[in-house]
């Protein structure tokens, strides 16, 4: 199979690399993937515990971004005409529906009575329910990234122990 020892030692190294790299790569994308969890496991609980009690004003667009960086300025008056400005970003212009937005628009602005600074143009439970199937895509995701991570290892380091087994049988 192999002309060479030095052949089989390149082709072990090579593998070693191989599954180090793979190594890395699952490691990296369960870390990702574990904190985008956990930040919309967190969002997700908070606005479930806000949709009970949320309530709904009609607000105006303020401002809008295109491109990369999308997002929305827009404030509503509430509680003695006090103005509370809010800032949500998108990923498109034809989120919700395909209704893109424009300045001067009326939205309605859902927000929560309690904390009025709180406050999106996505209804809180229907946040809460779009968050809890994100956290929950990543979290599977980064299980079997762990698990694809903790398969790599244990091979890397077989190659590793074929080289050190070579270069010891080497110096003898």
């Amino acid at each position: 199979m192999f002309d060479s020892i030095d052949e089989q030692v390149n082709d072990n190294v090579s593998q070693r690399n191989g599954w180090m790299k793979a190594h890395r790569a699952f490691v990296s994308i369960f870390i990702a993937c574990a904190i985008v969890a956990m930040t919309n496991y967190y969002r997700a609980k908070e606005d479930a515990e806000i949709a009970p009690r949320e309530q709904s004003a009609m607000g105006i667009v303020t401002a809008k971004t295109t491109g990369k960086n999308a997002s929305i300025d827009f404030r509503f008056p509430y509680s003695s005409d006090h103005i509370f400005p809010y800032h949500e970003r998108y990923y498109n212009d034809s989120e919700r529906g395909g209704n893109g937005f424009n300045v001067g628009q009326q939205v309605r602005v859902y927000f929560d009575p309690n904390n009025p600074w709180k406050g999106s143009l996505n209804d809180f439970q229907v946040s809460s329910k779009r968050r809890a199937r994100i956290w929950k895509l990543m979290f599977t995701t980064a299980i079997i990234s762990a698990a694809a991570a903790i398969y790599c290892l244990p091979r890397a380091r077989e190659r590793q122990s074929e080289i050190e087994a070579f270069e010891t049988d080497q110096e003898t």
